[in-house]
């Protein structure tokens, strides 16, 4: 399996569901909100996430320095190290920290995507502005130089919707909320090669907060999420044709899950939030040859919010999350030859609306989000499948949750965006681990 295959399957869910106008909410202003009979109240979304082929994440309150004010990175190359604090490590010295700003995105974003393409660049698309505009622009980051190009705009505005990187490598964008408070049903088609969008046709339902996943046949499993109510729908995409049709309808209602592609061609959906405003520790496994849903158990914490990673050994690693209130440091594993859900060693901080990515050695690392108190994290911890343990590894250059976030491929990880306290931000950095 490619790297990027395997990170398709690692989503952090930052998606908007309740609030799309931005403003945060009591609690803990969850990555996809709720309203009055479940309206949305204009005003946080990962995405998970992933957020298919993409990797979402995570809005707060919190501790950090501020980014450059310019779009460039500090003259000597390194971050700006803040006095430590909540969601700090104790471990790092300041100067020796593995992640450093690189420049910065031309528009601060969160609730936005991005896609790690073929090419090795990554896509940011929409999201959300300081201003709570939705936006269409979308950006393209070269790790080579560093750097950040325009690239064209999307044909609606749109945020906390899902981004998957199909065979043929165009991104296919879906739903999401847009100008005016509006639940899209569209999609977008986006060509690397011409930097362009074109349409996609429309789904039966519009949604937000759901997953996109590509199955082994290319075509494109979009499901669950929100509109009024948590919803069970599903549907099927086909690049071949640029049609929709419907999918088996999963057991349970829900949204601000994860959805992992699995080695055998089946897809692991696990947690979320139900049509009854309940946090889920229930999971389900789509069967393509079937088109049906199954069963997978239930984890040990109710949770969403949370990221879903798939190991080289074709267990899944679920971790963090919330299940309201509060953060959990809780991770899981499932085994899908069994059906089963173990507890593997939690972090030293609890987070939720974080980033997570597979680095090439195996190991998982998790950065950022937002504590137990709604405290914006710096941290980063590294998770060891061998050993089953966790350790310090650092912290990012700006404290961040709700970013996007995209494995680089050569050891580094990409985290871009998102929210540290009320501020939105359009820096950028990459982290390398040791």
């Amino acid at each position: 399996m490619s790297l990027i295959a395997v990170l398709s399957t690692a989503v952090v869910l930052a998606c908007d569901r309740r609030s799309p106008n931005g403003g945060e909410t009591v609690d803990v202003q969850r990555a996809a909100q709720t309203a009055v009979a479940r309206v949305p109240t204009p005003t946080m979304s990962p995405s998970l996430t992933l957020p298919g082929r993409t990797l979402v994440t995570g809005p707060g309150t919190g501790t950090g320095t501020a980014a450059p004010s310019s779009r460039q990175a500090p003259a000597d190359g390194t971050p700006a190290s803040p006095p430590a604090g909540p969601g700090t490590s104790a471990t790092s010295s300041p100067g020796a920290e593995p992640s450093a700003f690189v420049e910065a995105m031309a528009e601060e974003r969160y609730f936005h995507s991005a896609t790690h393409l073929n090419d090795g660049r990554v896509l940011v698309v929409g999201g959300k502005n300081a201003r709570g505009d939705t936006l269409a622009t979308a950006e393209v980051f070269d790790p080579a130089t560093g750097t950040w190009l325009p690239t064209g705009n999307l044909l609606e505005p749109r945020h906390s919707h899902a981004a998957a990187l199909l065979a043929d490598g165009r991104v296919l964008v879906t739903g999401g909320w847009s100008s005016g408070a509006r639940i899209l049903a569209t999609a977008e088609l986006f060509d690397p090669a011409s930097g362009t969008w074109s349409t996609a046709g429309e789904m039966a339902s519009g949604r937000v907060a759901h997953t996109s996943t590509v199955l082994e046949g290319g075509t494109v499993l979009v499901a669950g999420g929100w509109n009024i109510r948590s919803l069970r729908a599903t549907e099927i995409f086909d690049p071949a044709s640029s049609r929709w049709s419907e999918g088996s309808a999963m057991i349970e209602s829900r949204f601000d899950h994860t959805a992992t592609a699995l080695p055998d061609g089946r897809v692991l959906v696990a947690g979320g939030e139900d049509a009854g405003d309940q946090r889920l520790a229930t999971a389900e496994i789509f069967e393509p040859a079937s088109g049906r849903w199954a069963a997978a158990g239930r984890m040990a914490n109710r949770r969403y919010r949370h990221t879903a990673t798939l190991l080289s050994s074709g267990a899944v690693l679920i971790v963090g999350g919330t299940p309201e209130p509060g953060s959990l440091a809780a991770a899981e594993l499932f085994d899908a030859a069994s059906l089963a859900w173990r507890v593997t060693g939690s972090m030293a901080d609890a987070r939720q609306s974080h980033a997570a990515a597979i680095l090439a050695d195996g190991r998982v690392v998790v950065a950022g989000g937002r504590d137990r108190q709604g405290v914006t994290l710096r941290s980063v911890e590294i998770f060891d499948p061998l050993q089953g343990r966790w350790s310090a590894a650092g912290n990012l250059a700006q404290a961040r949750h709700t970013s996007a976030v995209a494995a680089l491929g050569d050891g580094r990880v990409l985290l871009a965006g998102g929210r540290d306290g009320s501020e939105t931000l359009s820096s950028a950095e990459v982290y390398k681990a040791s």
